[in-house]
């Protein structure tokens, strides 16, 4: 009797194996779920990029003391694999058939991949229609990632004696982490661009409302600006990132602050950025605190942060708490220790290409908004370079805040900050659970 009443309030625990962390979080359940418990496991640097089997020894051995030490209850966990795991891919398929589909995308792979089926675990979603040569065809996107793999997990799990109850990819977990903010009908109408920058790669997703279009990883991330650093100025590279998100190596570019909004206006129509206007729907004296200051972090931009507890009408042109802080307009260049133009034209050239891929497939719905998420999120002056060559209103997400109570969970690091990078755990905690 007690086990029942203690499972119909508390929701699995949930596991994002990261690249540079494992993040755990738990909700209570009912219409207004909250945090009871979250903590965060830092994988050392000497195991991010070498044996999988040592790393999941490190994980058999430090996350069942955490999980008992953070105040985790029950034993169901939800994960979600690291994304080099996972293969993320479109792919174009004749005919509508649901079985047809899923043999050509099945055959697809085989060849692609040089794997058997039975060594894939396979899922797609659909797109839409698209025409190649004048041949009719549908589009899908394809996740696939190696049984192997996915029984790691499995074991991992019942080393732990934990049951794992669902397992699904980064690209839909961002999807369901803002799914709360898209229910209506006409958020169908609007294209959002997700990007969520991690430490070991890019993780791209266009959404139309709940519906994922396009998605796509880029093997650009957090390592490789520490790398730079590292070698430039020859330093091991758990300095170099100390480094890098201290001396906070990416500033934002300033603009002197419009007296008015007819100034701002001209502001922006002259500089080209006329699509920023309708983003950045805030009042005034939040534009001129955003430009008057000069926020070099994430930390000092939570004071444009919506109140946590608040749920805005978005119908009256307020702002989500979910969706966090604007990203600020800026003008001229920063000067740096590290020259970072090659890692940065090579991002914004891939976010360009994912832009306009969604452009030519989908010519009457243009890119209105992009929200930043990952760790690597928390540099504003990169979210901002990268807002600015896309030419679109920029905010830096947070999922978590709606879910926060007065007193957040003694696991939960910098409890007062935003998280972007708990985008994908935020995504787990509503994902079904389906094994």
């Amino acid at each position: 009797m007690a086990l029942a009443m203690f499972s119909s309030n508390t929701g699995p625990i949930v596991a994002d194996f990261g690249s540079s962390s494992v993040k755990l979080l738990q909700l209570s359940t009912g219409e207004k779920p909250t945090v009871i418990a979250a903590a965060e496991l830092v994988i050392p640097d000497e195991l991010r990029s070498g044996s999988i089997d040592r790393r999941f020894e490190f994980f058999a051995a430090e996350l069942p003391k955490l999980l008992d030490s953070a105040g985790f209850k029950g034993k169901r966990i939800v994960c979600c694999p690291a994304s080099a795991q996972m293969l993320v891919q479109h792919m174009q398929v004749n005919g509508v058939d649901p079985y047809a589909v899923k043999e050509q995308i099945n055959t697809n792979l085989e060849q692609q991949l040089g794997v058997p089926m039975r060594g894939l675990i396979v899922r797609s979603i659909p797109v839409g229609d698209a025409s190649r040569e004048g041949q009719g065809k549908s589009e899908h996107i394809v996740f696939a990632t190696a049984r192997d793999d996915v029984m790691r997990y499995v074991e991992l799990l019942k080393r732990m004696k934990r049951q794992l109850v669902g397992v699904h990819n980064e690209v839909q977990s961002l999807i369901y982490a803002f799914e709360h903010i898209n229910r209506r009908t006409e958020d169908a109408d609007v294209a959002t661009l997700y990007v969520d920058i991690g430490w070991g790669s890019t993780k791209v997703v266009i959404g139309h409302g709940i519906n994922i279009v396009f998605a796509k990883c880029i093997a650009l991330g957090g390592k490789h600006f520490d790398n730079l650093v590292s070698q430039s100025l020859r330093c091991d590279i758990a300095t170099a990132r100390a480094r890098r998100l201290t001396e906070n190596f990416l500033p934002l570019r300033q603009a002197p602050a419009p007296t008015t909004a007819k100034a701002r206006q001209e502001s922006l129509d002259e500089g080209g950025l006329a699509m920023l206007r309708a983003g950045q729907a805030k009042a005034d004296a939040d534009d001129r605190v955003a430009s008057r200051t000069s926020p070099d972090s994430l930390e000092q931009l939570d004071k444009l942060r919506p109140a946590v507890g608040v749920e805005e009408d978005r119908r009256g042109g307020g702002s989500h708490p979910s969706l966090g802080p604007n990203v600020p307009i800026g003008e001229g260049p920063v000067r740096s220790a590290v020259d970072f133009r090659e890692l940065l034209e090579s991002l914004s050239d891939e976010l360009s290409m994912c832009a306009r891929y969604h452009s030519a497939c989908f010519a009457g719905k243009p890119i209105q908004r992009v929200i930043f998420l990952g760790g690597e999120a928390r540099q504003i002056g990169l979210c901002q370079y990268l807002a600015e060559s896309l030419h679109l209103p920029a905010k830096v997400g947070d999922p978590l805040a709606r879910l926060l109570g007065p007193t957040p969970p003694a696991g939960l690091p910098e409890p007062e900050q935003a998280h972007p990078s708990w985008a994908v755990a935020c995504g787990l905690c509503t994902a079904p659970t389906d094994l």
